[in-house]
């Protein structure tokens, strides 16, 4: 939380995080930081790769930050595909804070039914 964490920076984080298998992290919480679509596309693209050698993330809190609707599009389609999956669930979603407008809470609104 809060430390300032910009794009280019959270992208070698999360690259590192998941880059060892099978990593072992159940909770990210980069709330309040300045990440962007681009973050959120480098994020899904590591979840999506650690779908078969079973991601443990379970709580993702990306409140805060600068993320459109188009990245929380982007992000509920990954988790909607991996909660489908027969791989550990996205139990806790937190990205409230954030400038995806009423189009992005349709789309999250799609993600609790």
């Amino acid at each position: 939380k809060k430390c300032g964490i910009r794009p280019k920076m959270f992208t070698t984080l999360i690259r590192n995080i998941f880059s060892i298998q099978p990593t072992m992290l159940e909770v990210l919480d980069v709330e309040d930081n300045l990440l962007d679509h681009p973050s959120v596309i480098e994020l899904c693209e590591q979840l999506e790769g650690t779908a078969n050698n079973v991601s443990k993330l379970r709580e993702l809190n990306i409140s805060y930050n600068r993320i459109e609707a188009q990245g929380l599009d982007y992000l509920i389609a990954t988790v909607g595909k991996r909660n489908a999956s027969r791989g550990p669930r996205m139990e806790v979603l937190k990205c409230g804070g954030n400038k995806y407008g009423i189009a992005g809470a349709n789309q999250l609104s799609k993600l609790m039914t």
